[in-house]
């Protein structure tokens, strides 16, 4: 199966780059490597600059000291939306929050430049990413690590929210609402896969904002049923169109019920992988990689499961039975601190909103897999459960 690990911008010069700087206003970097990481949507450079290179007004830390900045460069998964969303949303929270995130110092949200990529330069964090010290770390400093995640929920808690999606800098600089960003959306090299040109990022994922949960879930039914009109493998799915017409009318006719679920905004994708930390005093130095975060239905605050994963562990029994204690210590904590309501508002708050939620999820399964040559009779099964949710939701309360 795809993965987008495979779409990486290749190597690129360092004469490249330095020509990006200079077009940029930076200087010439003392030093440049490109650094090995998992990251499957960029390419990470480090950058050591003069210690003057930023100016008084952007600069950071000790004033005869390198500038130390981190370059991502994008591949051509997301057109745009990723690189803006990062930027507008790290922004806020470097606004209106005390989490440790990396400074946006240059952006570029269109692939018109000398990397030809989108990429965005932000300063690098002190410390060290939570998976490759994380068999050193002892419990009492996992406890540590925990109670400073769960102050960052509290915090990103504080704020409601009136609009499920991502953010975007307006004309003027303000913070405004964006479209959502998935990690689970057709991307631009799947699209060109399975559909060729016949479709585009626009006319297979949602857009938004959403002013609620309702109109959020319906507009992925809807991009659902046209991507089985649209793709002669999904011609199995056919009959299950006026199903899905029900489900629609339902959800609306429900809308009080089934929106009845905290916005909040959330990083989504919480591993270790995106800590960062000081070794010494496992204080939490920085959160990285927000590109998709967002406002979403605090039911959904984890989609892919991605929380206090990656922890660098090969063995799959050990990093299973790592990642349930942890989650586990993480729910002890916030209980004990009084922080439980993260774990009620994550929770849904109706049996039909949860089959709202679930039968769009296999919906979107059986609709992205079936292309993409996953097995029939796993994808039949994707079709029972869908059903039977379905079923749930058009029934009357």
């Amino acid at each position: 199966m795809w993965a987008p690990e495979q779409c990486l911008p290749p190597p690129i010069a360092e004469a490249t780059i330095i020509d990006l700087l200079t077009s940029i206003g930076l200087p010439k970097p003392l030093q440049l490597h490109q650094l090995n990481t998992r990251a499957a949507y960029h390419s990470v450079y480090m950058l050591s600059l003069p210690p003057d290179a930023l100016g008084v007004s952007e600069a950071k830390g000790s004033a005869d000291q390198p500038t130390e900045l981190v370059l991502r460069v994008s591949g051509h998964h997301f057109p745009s939306i990723k690189t803006i969303n990062e930027a507008a949303i790290i922004s806020w929270v470097e606004a209106n929050t005390s989490i440790p995130v990396p400074t946006v110092v240059r952006m570029s949200s269109s692939p018109e430049n000398v990397l030809q990529h989108e990429y965005v330069i932000h300063l690098r964090l002190p410390g060290y990413p939570l998976d490759e010290v994380f068999r050193s770390v002892t419990p009492d400093q996992m406890d540590m690590i925990l109670n400073q995640i769960i102050d960052m929920l509290e915090v990103l808690h504080l704020t409601t929210w009136q609009h499920i999606g991502g953010l975007r800098l307006a004309e003027d600089g303000s913070i405004v609402p964006g479209p959502v960003l998935e990690e689970g959306a057709w991307q631009v090299p799947e699209i060109l896969t399975h559909f060729g040109s016949s479709q585009t990022f626009q006319s297979l994922n949602i857009a938004g904002p959403y002013l609620d949960y309702v109109s959020y879930i319906s507009a992925h039914v809807v991009k659902s049923i046209a991507a089985i009109d649209h793709h002669i493998s999904l011609g199995w799915m056919q009959d299950l169109i006026p199903q899905l017409n029900r489900f629609l009318l339902a959800i609306r006719r429900d809308e009080a019920e089934l929106n009845n679920v905290k916005l909040r905004l959330s990083h989504n994708d919480i591993h270790f992988s995106n800590i960062m930390i000081d070794p010494s005093t496992a204080k939490i130095t920085g959160i990285l990689d927000w590109e998709f975060a967002g406002v979403v239905p605090y039911c959904r605050w984890d989609p892919q499961t991605h929380f206090l994963s990656n922890l660098g562990i090969e063995d799959a029994v050990e990093r299973k039975a790592n990642i349930a204690e942890l989650r586990q210590r993480f729910e002890t904590l916030c209980l004990a601190r009084g922080a439980g309501y993260l774990l009620e508002n994550a929770k849904y708050t109706s049996t039909k909103q949860e089959s709202m939620q679930l039968a769009t999820s296999y919906l979107q399964l059986i609709v992205k897999r079936c292309p993409q040559n996953e097995s029939l009779e796993v994808l039949r099964g994707y079709r029972l459960t869908l059903e039977k949710h379905l079923e749930v939701c058009i029934a009357q309360s």
